[in-house]
């Protein structure tokens, strides 16, 4: 009853998930879209179209160094087709509570 879902990687076969997948499952939220610049700003643009359609109240989109900038840019083009406002711009590195010893 209990079997672990199977999870389809890049080259169509299937595979056991690990306690690795698994705890990326739960440290990577749903509603959050990592942009890198390796994809076309398109394809991040339509995966947060989904989720929207799908029921989340709420997306996050993050990037990290030269994907910051796509990031940005696929939330103008969301916000230009008016499917989207934007509530919140943060900037850091992603851990609350750290701080510099």
């Amino acid at each position: 009853q209990n079997q672990p879902k199977e999870i389809m990687s890049a080259e169509n076969k299937t595979e056991k998930p690990t306690e690795t997948t698994e705890k990326k499952e739960l440290d990577h939220p749903k509603n959050n879209v990592r942009v890198s610049n390796g994809r076309s700003k398109f394809v991040y643009a339509d995966v947060t179209k989904h989720l929207l359609a799908g029921g989340e109240p709420f997306v996050e989109l993050s990037g990290l160094g030269a994907a910051i900038a796509d990031a940005v840019a696929v939330t103008e083009m969301l916000k230009n087709q008016g499917l989207v406002t934007v509530e919140k711009i943060t900037t850091g590195r992603g851990v609350e509570g750290a701080r510099r010893q």
